[in-house]
């Protein structure tokens, strides 16, 4: 059964002189006869909500509106493009089912593309998604930005108590022969030794350490190999350049050693060699895999801390590192953020830098990204952490602009859904719509 409708669209105008706003150029008004065509028809009956009103422009004789500015040239391709692009390229060798199901699998009847109120955040409901800060771009970018968020908000109140932020950071001597399941195992197990025993907990009270957040951090080269590393954002109640006392343990003679006076980096450093040695893994000589300093601006640090460098925010970052001619020179003996190495692998299709992302995706598996110490955010006024699924599962925005069915999605996916939602957040409702129609996409619209 056929149905139509006449729809008046309103008109639209947008001003602006940057490309992002150029694809919100003035759009006339138009009526079009609306054919509600069988798919339309079926997911009406299937229990959508009646107060619905129907588009499709899939048959002959309707009218598509004017075509905005190309938003995917490459002179304005968004950072949520690129990372769209790059999570669907991934699909094609990724490890992981979730990653191949996030963003692309429908968890219900319907898909509703979102908006707040005013519009400054758009996005999707009803997909499947993976919540992997390792392996999707998509989802770290979103889970990064949560936690930077939450970095400065520590940082804000330590500088606000006139507690010291220092940020440390432990190295381990690497070579390309190492895999990068024994050197993560043993810079997990480093750590482990290094703050446990009534030692620790003596260094601990002696710095005046209150808490910290230790995050970890993978590049790769084809020369070097796997590089693990670990950033520790430490808060403390006195100054990190201020000697301590330490007493070393008492000799066969029962004698007491001398009481020293040490820096708290010497002192980690000697503890942090120690601990590696039993993993069969060496420190750089001379710099003792250690450097220890303070950091001052709140929202660099907190940027620097969740991996994602210092930009506007941390979604910023990672679509930076990916960015479609920032880093197209010949880097791959040189050092590569594993997102780098993804894009990389997207673009080229290199066997090489697949099979160092699949191994990544193994051994990143279950891992946690960032751990707080215990009482670290009672103490910032923080609250309960949510995990990385509960952060990446959050649906966007407050107003559902449309309802997609699950067979019109797919071809959404195809036509590059990150497009849809620059074009809603820059431009309006009525620029999504008329999106969606002249893809001849049909769309549900709560009346």
């Amino acid at each position: 059964m056929m149905t139509s409708r006449n729809i008046s669209q309103s008109e639209y105008a947008h001003t602006g002189t940057d490309a992002s706003h150029d694809a919100c150029a003035h759009h006339a008004v138009k009526q079009h006869t609306v054919i509600i065509d069988g798919a339309a028809e079926q997911f009406l009956r299937s229990g959508a909500p009646r107060n619905l009103s129907v588009f499709s422009a899939s048959s002959s004789g309707v009218e598509a509106p004017r075509q905005y500015a190309n938003t995917s040239s490459s002179d304005v391709v968004s950072a949520r493009q690129r990372r769209y692009r790059l999570r669907d390229g991934e699909r094609l060798f990724t490890t992981l089912s979730r990653v191949r199901a996030c963003g692309k699998t429908t968890i219900g009847a319907a898909v509703e593309l979102r908006a707040s109120g005013d519009g400054s955040r758009v996005g999707f409901g009803g997909l499947s998604t993976c919540g992997s800060v390792w392996a999707c771009p998509v989802c770290a970018a979103k889970i990064s930005a949560r936690r930077r968020d939450e970095v400065a908000e520590l940082v804000a109140h330590a500088q606000a108590e006139g507690a010291e932020v220092s940020m440390l950071t432990l190295t381990m001597r690497h070579h390309r022969g190492q895999n990068l399941e024994d050197l993560w195992d043993a810079l997990s197990y480093g750590w482990s030794r290094l703050t446990s025993g009534r030692a620790w907990q003596q260094f601990e009270q002696q710095a005046g350490i209150i808490g910290y957040i230790k995050s970890t951090e993978i590049t790769y080269s084809h020369v070097n190999g796997w590089h693990v590393h670990l950033h520790v954002l430490i808060v403390t109640s006195r100054s990190i350049y201020i000697p301590i006392a330490c007493q070393r343990a008492q000799g066969r003679a029962r004698q007491p050693y001398p009481v020293e006076y040490r820096l708290p980096k010497d002192i980690i450093a000697e503890r942090w060699e120690r601990a590696l040695k039993v993993k069969g893994v060496e420190v750089i000589p001379e710099r003792g895999g250690v450097d220890w300093d303070v950091a001052g601006d709140a929202e660099k640090l907190a940027n620097y801390v969740t991996k994602f460098g210092d930009k506007s925010s941390a979604s910023d970052r990672i679509s930076a590192e990916m960015t479609l001619g920032q880093y197209k020179q010949a880097r791959k003996n040189s050092s590569r953020t594993l997102w780098q190495v993804l894009e990389d692998a997207v673009e080229t299709g290199d066997m090489d830098d697949i099979e160092v992302w699949q191994e990544y995706e193994r051994i990143s598996r279950g891992r946690r990204a960032m751990t707080w110490s215990r009482g670290l955010r009672e103490w910032a006024g923080l609250g309960v952490e949510q995990t990385d699924e509960e952060i990446a599962e959050e649906v966007a925005g407050d107003r559902v602009v449309a309802l997609i069915d699950a067979d019109s999605w797919r071809t959404v996916v195809q036509s590059h859904a990150a497009e849809l939602l620059d074009l809603l957040q820059q431009c309006g409702d009525q620029a999504a719509f008329d999106w969606l129609i002249s893809r001849g996409i049909p769309f549900y619209r709560l009346l």
